[in-house]
């Protein structure tokens, strides 16, 4: 077995997608869906429109509007290594 983690999931995700590895495509996105945070949302959402991955489209979708008056501050930007 190969132990996820936030470092190795996207990389994975697009080993998985090159030999079309469905299930390991889904195992990916629902990790990374777990994963997202406002320091990656934007790398997260990167990758599912890439590989066409709905349901991760939709979690970052959900995370960024539930996040969106942090996002909107004034020097929000700047901020993005801070955790809620």
């Amino acid at each position: 077995f190969i132990k996820a983690t936030d470092d190795v999931i996207l990389p994975l995700l697009t080993l998985a997608d090159q030999y079309d590895l469905i299930r390991l495509k889904l195992a990916c996105g629902a990790f990374a869906s777990e994963k997202i945070t406002l320091d990656n949302w934007h790398q997260i959402l990167d990758f599912a429109l890439v590989f066409n991955e709905q349901q991760l489209h939709d979690d970052c979708v959900k995370f960024v509007s539930e996040h969106l008056n942090y996002l909107l501050e004034p020097n929000a930007f700047m901020k993005l290594n801070q955790v809620i």
